[in-house]
């Protein structure tokens, strides 16, 4: 059994004590968070030991879940490095890409296993049609955030943008040779509309929407190769294929594409990413997101950022 403990108590940090508790081959072994009163809540209600400071967290943990960004916990991070612990990161942003890029070379000389949370790769709808995408021409991802007057301070593209795009490069398996990027403010101090579109080295484009002052939630992927369309719903969990070369009789004169509904089960992507968390420390193998592909997606939405709030202020 692998003892584990919690770096970050927000609300990442109540979902990851949820998800573990319920994964029988870890042992929560307890939490550290910086704020003392939601440390002493925390303790309260989900009757966990709490430690004063993360390096005793990490000292006596086999693995540690890093909740919070990366920038807030440097010190421990590198010292589960250094001690060959296994790192669950949700949020890999430091700050600067250089620092990142020097933890990338620590995490070479280590022997634990550090997974970068992205629990869209684990959706079922995903790796459901995962096995129809050869060489996609064109993929387009829509996101739509229903509207909130309070708690739009944050950044879509770190926040949302970075995920997709890092599908989009699992997809591809292209380095990117153009980057485009646009945002509209409508209610808040930074954009609540983001559009960008990466050209990849191998001819494919993505575009990505993000909108957040929509009336209702959805998360939609379309990808577009030779004889067929397929039409992922990451939100419903939902996939379908359109076979382009293999039309059906329509109600009207003509033909239609034929229309496959794959199946698909649905399952807790955040569960299942930390299982995998769990395959890859016992076998001893790579994570099936490692911070080098975290890092590719970070720094192409960091480019973006700098981009979008440069045309901000111009």
């Amino acid at each position: 059994m692998i003892k584990i403990g919690i770096l970050g108590g927000e609300a990442n940090g109540s979902n990851a004590i949820d998800i573990i508790r319920r994964i029988p081959f870890f042992r929560l072994v307890g939490f550290y968070d910086p704020d003392p009163l939601r440390r002493e809540t925390l303790e309260r209600t989900c009757r966990l030991h709490s430690f004063s400071n993360p390096e005793m967290l990490t000292g006596v943990a086999d693995a540690i879940d890093i909740t919070g960004p990366l920038s807030q916990y440097p010190s421990a991070f590198r010292q589960a490095i250094r001690e060959s612990k296994h790192v669950f990161l949700h949020n890999p942003y430091t700050g600067k890409a250089q620092v990142l890029r020097e933890l990338l070379k620590l995490i070479g000389e280590s022997r634990g296993v550090v997974q970068v949370s992205q629990p869209h790769r684990f959706n079922p709808a995903f790796l459901a049609a995962c096995p129809y995408v050869r060489t996609p021409g064109y993929m387009e991802f829509q996101r739509k955030i229903p509207f909130q007057r309070a708690g739009n301070s944050q950044s879509l593209v770190l926040q949302y943008l970075m995920h997709d795009i890092d599908l989009a490069m699992y997809l591809t398996r292209s380095n990117i040779r153009k980057s485009s990027v646009s945002g509209v403010k409508l209610v808040s101090a930074k954009p609540d509309l983001v559009e960008a579109r990466l050209e990849f080295e191998n001819g494919c484009v993505a575009n990505f929407m993000i909108n957040r002052v929509g009336q209702e939630q959805s998360h939609t992927c379309h990808l577009y190769q030779t004889g067929m369309t397929i039409r992922i719903d990451l939100l419903r969990q939902t996939a379908e294929i359109q076979h382009l070369k293999r039309p059906v009789p329509a109600n009207v004169s003509g033909t239609r594409p034929a229309t496959e509904q794959l199946l698909v089960t649905p399952s807790d992507p955040l569960a299942d990413e930390m299982m995998s968390f769990h395959t890859s420390i016992h076998n001893r193998q790579s994570p099936l997101v490692n911070l080098e592909d975290a890092f590719r997606a970070l720094e192409i939405s960091l480019d973006l950022q700098e981009r979008l709030n440069w045309l901000s202020v111009n």
